[in-house]
């Protein structure tokens, strides 16, 4: 799976789903080519809803053989998927990018309680608190009598720090 061009010979990429298929391959046994050919490839989900698979025993991300397939090379970076759906490898909706730009494109976490990525409520203040974390370190923004002043004050440094437009997001069910 070294090189962008054998990708091309086992997989097909239909760019409209996103969906990688088997293609049929002259030196696996007529078995294998009826069993396969033509049926989802790379299809398994891990647990962040990423789909993966193996080539010729070698573990893949589906969506970094997307880009290699569509490319022409593999990715030099990760893989960010826009829209925040990991399971969706339509190419308008990947982008290589850093790990710190990936990470400024993440759903809103479970464990969050109050809807908004970076907003808490502090109870010995009575106050909703906004912060941000930027290259490891947090951020205070400062204290807020109202939740959406809270709220205002975390999309003004999403924007100053260049977070994505859909950090914090609500989180896509896989």
């Amino acid at each position: 799976v070294s090189q962008s061009r054998y990708p091309r010979q086992r997989l097909s990429y239909d760019p409209e789903t996103g969906q990688l298929c088997w293609k049929a391959h002259p030196s696996r046994s007529t078995r294998w080519n009826t069993r396969y050919a033509g049926t989802e490839a790379l299809g398994t989900t891990n647990g962040s809803g990423h789909k993966y698979g193996s080539v010729d025993g070698c573990k893949i991300k589906a969506h970094r053989v997307v880009w290699a397939l569509h490319r022409g090379a593999w990715p030099d970076g990760e893989i960010d998927h826009i829209n925040q759906q990991p399971a969706d490898n339509r190419i308008e909706n990947l982008r290589v990018v850093t790990k710190t730009i990936n990470m400024r494109n993440v759903a809103r976490t479970r464990a969050n309680t109050s809807g908004a990525t970076g907003v808490v409520w502090y109870k010995r203040k009575a106050k909703w608190h906004a912060r941000i974390g930027v290259n490891g370190k947090q951020h205070s923004l400062g204290y807020y009598d109202s939740f959406e002043e809270a709220v205002s004050a975390r999309k003004r440094a999403n924007a100053q720090w260049g977070f994505h437009t859909n950090h914090g997001g609500e989180r896509v069910s896989k």
